[in-house]
């Protein structure tokens, strides 16, 4: 075998290993392919007392049994949000006392930089409301999925 065809071959060889190492392999393939992943969005970081609330900005931590914290040492591990590569959706319904505002807490309709009272968040049955971010979550999980 002649030096021209030893080189064509360590070549092919070392293409076809750099082919295959850029494909997933059957167990690691996220569900969808890929780039798939690129899409997910994940729910924000627990926060508060014994990990009750929800991260809603690098200084805000919000939950339905103790309202809204800003700038507390319970918005620490908040502040660790903004280092994650992936984006996350605050839960809560969509409220209007605030642009682009959530119903975070009940009575408390926050964005990432404030919180504000409003009556459209209040909620006398947390358990319903709980039921329906669950749901909603589920249904925002199911059409990520969707090719």
């Amino acid at each position: 075998m002649g030096m021209k065809s030893m080189v064509a071959l360590w070549t092919g060889v070392l293409v076809a290993l750099w082919v295959q190492s850029q494909a997933c392999l059957v167990q690691d393939c996220p569900e969808g392919g890929k780039r798939s992943s690129y899409n997910t969005i994940r729910q924000c970081l627990s926060c508060g007392p014994g990990g009750l609330g929800q991260c809603v900005g690098s200084a805000i931590c919000c939950g339905n049994t103790f309202g809204c914290f800003l700038g507390t040492k319970e918005t620490f591990v908040c502040r660790e949000e903004s280092q994650l590569s992936t984006p996350c959706e605050v839960v809560g319904e969509t409220c209007e006392s605030i642009t682009d505002g959530k119903c975070v807490s009940n009575g408390f309709c926050c964005n990432e930089r404030s919180c504000s009272l409003d009556v459209a968040c209040r909620e006398t049955d947390t358990e319903q409301r709980d039921l329906k971010n669950r749901l909603k979550e589920r249904l925002l999980d199911a059409l990520l999925r969707q090719p």
